[in-house]
């Protein structure tokens, strides 16, 4: 009779329990995953802060091998002359840091778009003013040239532009969750 009335206690809190543990789990599993996003989201900006600076600091460094000026275009990692496989192929990126995953747990690849000419002097009246930065060196000024984004067929996310007009890692979490892989 005794290990009855246990036995049913104990039904009672794992019945009450289990629903509050599975909601706890998706919560930590989205966190998770905006964590991972804003991670490498900052891994990419740091890789092309330092692919820039050893581009100006560098003259051994082979033309096309180069982030500015050398022969890289905007995409993915999937792409293969792409801004993004450029900074995996000079160890300044991890391949793992080149995508996220969505909800379903699909990779999602960030892309790095030029969102000027490479030869553009960062302190010319031509780039708006909220990305001159008139104390920082000329290379960190040449950074903010390349834009961090997500991208498939139907929609586009700059990350970066978003994080300027000051939206939270949910906000944009929110809105690249859904995305699916592109073809």
């Amino acid at each position: 009779m005794e290990l009855l009335l246990v036995v049913a206690i104990l039904a009672i809190v794992a019945a009450v329990a289990a629903p509050q543990f599975f909601r706890t789990s998706e919560v930590a599993m989205e966190d998770s995953r905006v964590a991972q996003l804003k991670a490498n989201h900052a891994a990419i900006r740091a890789a092309i802060n330092m692919a820039v600076w050893d581009d100006h600091n560098n003259p051994n460094l082979a033309v096309n091998s180069k982030l500015t000026g050398g022969n890289a275009k905007d995409g993915s990692a999937a792409n293969n002359n792409s801004y993004v496989r450029k900074l995996i192929e000079r160890g300044f990126l991890q391949e793992s840091a080149a995508y996220f995953e969505n909800e379903k747990g699909e990779k999602i690849f960030f892309r790095i778009e030029n969102s000027a000419t490479t030869d553009q002097n960062p302190y010319d009246s031509t780039i708006a003013k909220a990305d001159r930065i008139a104390s920082a060196p000329i290379f960190m000024e040449q950074s903010k040239l390349f834009q961090i984004c997500v991208k498939n067929s139907v929609a586009k996310n700059n990350i970066d532009q978003r994080l300027r007009d000051g939206d939270t890692w949910l906000t944009i979490w929110n809105s690249v969750k859904t995305l699916a892989p592109a073809p």
